[in-house]
């Protein structure tokens, strides 16, 4: 959380009522950490690798590796496929 200043707490404030319906404390949130088990981290990764990637380029674009080659080097966890192709070297 930051919550440096006034304005920046007023915002997170109104982001949890808004979202929660009230506002959460920070105990509440570390209470919601410790609850975490191995299970629950397998199960979100499960959801992240098998979901398409969201992937997003800024400036020069000419060597960016198409969405289909970044796709495979995520479905077969070989980077090194990417050091082949024109985006040079990782």
């Amino acid at each position: 959380m930051n919550l440096e200043t006034r304005p920046v707490m007023f915002e997170d404030v109104a982001r949890q009522v808004l979202g929660h319906g009230y506002r959460r404390t920070p105990m509440e949130y570390v209470e919601q950490i410790k609850r975490i088990q191995e299970k629950d981290i397998h199960r979100v990764v499960e959801r992240m690798l098998c979901s398409k990637a969201a992937v997003v380029g800024y400036g020069n674009l000419a060597k960016l590796p198409s969405y289909e080659q970044i796709d495979r080097v995520i479905a077969t966890r070989d980077i090194k496929q990417l050091s082949k192709s024109r985006f040079g070297r990782l």
